[in-house]
């Protein structure tokens, strides 16, 4: 085996890799925001069926509807975190597969290098960090809207 078979291998595993990352990526978004999303309408479905319950919570009482809120953007934050650290595992992948092409295969193959830029990346890195604060954002209003029995005010 000479040294292009070791790089044409190192680039066969790098684009697996890609696709491992780039599918927990996407399993972790699908899975993860409407989950947190469900809790969010849960706690509006509950406020509904049983009114405005509270829990004393250190001597406070604090309504339900803003626990299951607040849960809701706990739950998002390891979410976020994994997502955060696989999409960086994602562009170190493809970072290395694009320098094995240009370095080794430069008009050869070249999928890595067609596919990416940098500018379809700050897109989707800005996305995913919008997705997030939204949900985020809406729980965390919530959560002091019930605090501050507010809630009652939303149908």
């Amino acid at each position: 085996m000479d040294d292009t078979d070791y790089v044409l291998e190192d680039w066969k595993m790098t684009k697996d890799k890609i696709s491992h990352f780039d599918d927990i990526l996407f399993r972790t978004r699908l899975e993860g925001l409407p989950i947190s999303t469900g809790l969010q309408a849960a706690a509006f479905a509950v406020d509904g069926f049983v009114g405005s319950m509270h829990l004393a919570i250190f001597g406070h009482n604090i309504p339900i509807f803003s626990l299951i809120m607040l849960a809701s953007v706990f739950y998002l934050i390891p979410i976020m975190m994994l997502d955060k650290l696989y999409f960086k595992f994602l562009c170190t992948a493809v970072d290395h597969a694009e320098s094995i092409e240009e370095n080794n295969f430069e008009n050869k193959i070249q999928i890595t290098t067609k596919l990416t830029s940098l500018e379809h990346t700050q897109r989707h890195y800005k996305a995913m960090f919008l997705m997030y604060f939204v949900v985020m954002a809406s729980g965390s209003f919530f959560f002091i809207m019930g605090i501050t029995n507010m809630a009652q005010l939303v149908p």
